[in-house]
C-alpha cells in the first residue's frame, strides 16, 4: 500500500499505543480508524445515595424505577395525527 498522508486531528497522548489501524473507503475519500491501548488504574467509586433508572415515553413523560410515573410537562408540545 506503502505511503499515506495522514490528517492527525489530534496528538496521539502519552503512553497510549497504536494497537490497531483501520482503513475504510467512503464515497467521500479514504479514511483511517486508529485504537489505541493504555494501561490504565481506574480507582473502584464508592456509590453514595440512591440511583434510579429513567425512562421517557409517550403517554407519560417519565417512569422511573422506583415505580413513580411524572406527567408530561405543559411546554411539551402534543402532536396527534
Amino acid at each position: 500500500m506503502g505511503a499515506v498522508p495522514i490528517n492527525l486531528h489530534r496528538p496521539i497522548p502519552d503512553g497510549f499505543v497504536i494497537k490497531q489501524v483501520r482503513v475504510i473507503s467512503k464515497a467521500s475519500g479514504w479514511y483511517t480508524q486508529l485504537i489505541l491501548q493504555c494501561d490504565l488504574c481506574v480507582p473502584n467509586i464508592i456509590l453514595q445515595g440512591l440511583s434510579i433508572d429513567i425512562y421517557m415515553g409517550l403517554e407519560k413523560f417519565l417512569a422511573l424505577s422506583n415505580g413513580k410515573l411524572v406527567k408530561r410537562p405543559p411546554f411539551i408540545l402534543n402532536f396527534e395525527f
